[in-house]
């Protein structure tokens, strides 16, 4: 039998839960009702009540009464999340399930972020559809984010589908799921990669693996380098192939690949060894889906490549890539392990290669020349005439990363 935890307002959604419980418990399992509710009197008994979870945060019941509509949510948010997470360490439940709209799905997601990677987490919404972001529900996790269809009001044809649905869902999870992630048996080598830095960074990733390390690949968009950098912290990755720093680029000025703040930090607080590549550094990520508000303002006169229908790749300036620079120097300097920067002299991405659209080496060169007067001499430095999607560039950043468990 498996516990499956509902996380939903049982002052809104009392005749949806109940039925989500039955479906539970008619597939031999057992429900454990969470209420977050922030308004009326739950509609049916929870398991977990809105005042214990409160409690557990220092916030009285009586203290939320008396505020808004936004306190009372962003209240319960704050105080879902680590309680959660003790009732997961407590064994109480062994997956968990939510449903609603978006304030039910932004109380509820932040308590599933709380949990390991590896636990089962579904939420039904009718927030998983339009032109939404999924950054504020899933953040860093593996949490399934499911379009509900229809509003979760009451049980019809459509809605009682499409519980039964989800249901079904996470109790598959529940019963096959591998269940969390175990400790690292040896070092594992994180590896950062973009489609434009991928040649170099998929053969940098395979010469490590042969020789006998396990690697973890994180796509930069903005996402990607930040899970990269939790599994630093937690311990789970003990060596950083960072081959694609573009995520540090968005962290400055913004754009499709944003999001990722503090990138290298965890790396130099850990003190793992280090092979830095400034992968993709020399571009901004620029999205037109909701027109050019977000591009720079002369971009239509810089060099610039159209990489799918609404993603433009824009070319830095001077100015700009000497910032990056000046950054990542500072954040490496921090460094408590060793750390070697391999540059690929003829071009940081695909494009930037000679006779490529984003090929300018004026501005690479700028790049390269403040970052080596910025960085402490104790940091290995090495510059190399390929550009960086070629796979002998990678090869090379392995063997670089490999010489330091020799």
């Amino acid at each position: 039998m498996k516990r499956i935890a509902i996380i939903a307002t049982l002052d809104t959604k009392s005749v949806e839960v109940a039925f989500a419980r039955s479906l539970i418990e008619k597939g031999g399992h057992r429900a454990v009702l969470i209420d977050i509710g922030v308004f009326g009197e739950p509609g049916i008994a929870p398991d977990v009540t809105r005042e214990e979870i409160l409690r557990g945060h220092g916030v009285a019941w009586s203290e939320v009464a008396r505020c808004g509509k936004g306190r009372r949510i962003e209240l319960m948010a704050q105080a879902v999340a680590p309680f959660v997470a003790r009732l997961y360490a407590q064994g109480r439940f062994d997956a968990v399930f939510a449903m609603g709209g978006i304030q039910n799905t932004l109380m509820a997601a932040n308590a599933m972020r709380a949990l390991p990677v590896g636990v089962p987490k579904l939420i039904l919404s009718t927030m998983a559809s339009g032109m939404r972001l999924f950054g504020p529900f899933v953040g860093t996790k593996d949490i399934a984010v499911m379009h509900s269809v229809a509003d979760i009001s009451g049980i019809n044809m459509v809605t009682g589908n499409v519980m039964a649905t989800a249901v079904a869902a996470i109790v598959g999870m529940a019963e096959n799921g591998p269940g969390p992630l175990g400790a690292p048996a040896g070092t594992i080598v994180g590896v950062t990669m973009l489609g434009v830095t991928g040649g170099g960074a998929t053969a940098a990733a395979r010469t490590v693996r042969d020789a006998g390390f396990e690697t973890i690949s994180f796509h930069a968009t903005g996402v990607g380098g930040a899970a990269m950098e939790k599994f630093i912290a937690q311990g789970t990755i003990g060596a950083a192939l960072d081959m694609t720093l573009h995520e540090i680029t968005g962290e400055v000025f913004g754009g499709y690949c944003s999001g990722a703040v503090g990138r290298l930090s965890a790396a130099a607080a850990a003190g793992i060894p280090q092979v830095v590549v400034p992968g993709a550094v020399d571009m901004l990520s620029c999205c037109a889906d909701f027109g050019t508000e977000g591009f720079p303002a002369d971009w239509q006169t810089r060099k610039k490549i159209q990489h799918n229908a609404n993603l433009f790749h824009v070319k830095l300036n001077r100015e700009e890539i000497e910032r990056v620079a000046a950054l990542i120097a500072t954040r490496l300097n921090a460094a408590a392990g060793p750390v070697t920067v391999l540059i690929p002299a003829r071009g940081f991405c695909e494009a930037g290669a000679p006779g490529g659209d984003l090929h300018d080496p004026e501005i690479d060169r700028s790049f390269v020349a403040r970052l080596r007067q910025e960085l402490k001499p104790r940091i290995k430095f090495a510059e190399v005439e390929l550009n960086i999607c070629q796979p002998e560039f990678g090869e090379l950043a392995a063997r670089e990363l490999l010489k330091y468990f020799a």
